[in-house]
């Protein structure tokens, strides 16, 4: 009665080696099993979680955590370069508006800093001297530090169509804190100058 059955198994055996060899290591890994002893099994144990550990922090942690990082990078960059589109986009607005707006007084130094102060925007007003500014003053430098993008995208766009302003120039970089990219800030130059100038 037990000989098919015994036949069946070689036959099955030689069907699937790959199982066949899994059997055999098993069977090898519980006989040697049985003959460590505990502190040895303990050994065992730890150097195989310890191996586990290993593999999940190559395999899946670190892998994951490099992406993160340069999903972030991607982000201050796109947000950086968002913003230099913005001005430009900007000072494309006051062109197409100067027409209309030729009326509005120059705004002084004083001005436009009690402005940019009222809108909580850490930005320095400098008045540009050259052959091209009037004795009053129609052009200025915006040292910016840290500001928060929003906020002066916001600032520049009612700004330039309020003092009838245009951008020359707009030099934006990514801030840094402890030299760690501080997300959705920017700091760097911006130049104006009245749109009749």
């Amino acid at each position: 009665m037990n000989q098919p059955t015994r036949s069946s198994t070689r036959a099955t055996d030689g069907r699937y080696p790959l199982l066949t060899w899994l059997q055999g290591m098993q069977q090898r890994g519980q006989a040697t099993w049985a003959k460590l002893t505990a502190r040895e099994r303990i050994f065992v144990t730890t150097g195989g979680l310890a191996i586990l550990l290993i593999a999940i922090w190559l395999l899946a942690i670190k892998p994951a955590l490099s992406s993160i990082h340069m999903d972030h990078q991607r982000i201050v960059s796109l947000q950086t370069d968002l913003a230099r589109v913005q001005a430009l986009g900007l000072q494309a607005q006051t062109l197409r508006s100067r027409v209309l707006t030729r009326d509005i007084p120059i705004p002084s130094t004083v001005e436009l800093q009690g402005s940019l102060t009222q809108a909580g925007l850490p930005v320095t007003v400098e008045p540009l001297a050259g052959s091209n500014v009037s004795a009053d003053g129609e052009q200025w430098q915006l040292r910016i530090e840290q500001a928060k993008v929003d906020g002066l995208m916001q600032w520049l766009t009612e700004s330039l169509r309020a003092y009838n302003l245009r951008i020359v120039q707009a030099t934006l970089q990514r801030a840094e804190v402890d030299h760690r990219d501080r997300p959705g800030y920017v700091t760097g130059i911006i130049s104006l100058a009245n749109g009749g100038a």
